[in-house]
């Protein structure tokens, strides 16, 4: 849940797609998993790594991203972005689709959205939208938190990710189970 994964991806994407733009590719024409077309470039098999000083930052892979011509925004399809950090490990989301508005960074998913922790905590909805300038990830749809010893279950959440504080709007059912291991 991180928005330097959609600030990464997007530079990432942009840098390829601009290559391909000005390395002379006539429009709709397709070339090993690109295609252009007046509006977009499209990336077939995206599977992109950012490392910073030899480290694992961020990993992307989708099935496809497509550009706008314009750099505007970029559209994602099928994809899993892994974000790691030693402070709070791995963190996986997984979405049919994504559109990132690359002049703001404010991206929205959708399509069976799950962010995995690699605790095991879980967070399913069917769509969510962070806000870059003001961090936060924010959905009106149901939500189904899994951890370990409990289920919370509500409509609409908003994460703030700086303050690390989850708030579910309405509706919160939350069931608590007793740890097994004691």
């Amino acid at each position: 849940m991180r928005a330097a994964i959609f600030v990464s991806l997007a530079v990432a994407i942009a840098l390829v797609g601009y290559f391909y733009m000005e390395s002379g590719q006539p429009g709709g024409s397709k070339r090993s998993g690109i295609s252009v077309s007046d509006e977009k470039i499209t990336l077939e098999g995206v599977h992109l790594i950012q490392k910073k000083d030899n480290v694992r930052e961020l990993e992307l892979v989708a099935e496809s991203a497509a550009i706008a011509i314009d750099e505007s925004y970029t559209d994602l399809k099928k994809f899993t972005v892994v974000s790691y950090s030693e402070k709070s490990g791995k963190l996986t989301m997984n979405a049919e689709n994504g559109k990132m508005i690359n002049a703001t960074k404010d991206v929205t998913a959708s399509g069976g959205v799950l962010f995995r922790q690699e605790s095991g905590a879980a967070l399913i909805t069917d769509n969510v939208n962070w806000s870059n300038s003001a961090r936060e990830i924010r959905t009106e749809d149901e939500v189904r938190v899994f951890g370990g010893n409990f289920i919370l279950t509500g409509k609409g959440m908003v994460v703030h990710l700086d303050e690390e504080k989850v708030e579910v709007l309405s509706n919160i059912n939350a069931t608590f189970y007793e740890d097994e291991k004691k």
